[in-house]
């Protein structure tokens, strides 16, 4: 559960810093659409990889959360 949820405030963090850069740097939005990409690209790094140790839904889950907020 500590595992879990250490990757889901990762992910949300990440996840956060890149929509808002993306809005203050270029006034461009991302959705929950570009920041799932983001999240297969970041499974496949070998940094991140500990992040398929946990189940992908809570992981999708906070970014939909994250929509949310934003919307």
């Amino acid at each position: 559960m500590r595992r879990t949820l250490g990757c889901v405030r990762l992910v949300d963090n990440k996840a956060l810093h890149l929509r808002t850069q993306a809005w203050y740097e270029r006034q461009e939005r991302v959705g929950y659409a570009e920041t799932s990409s983001m999240l297969t690209d970041w499974k496949k790094q070998e940094e991140l990889d500990f992040l398929n140790e946990v189940s992908c839904v809570p992981l999708q889950q906070g970014l939909r959360h994250l929509q949310t907020a934003f919307t």
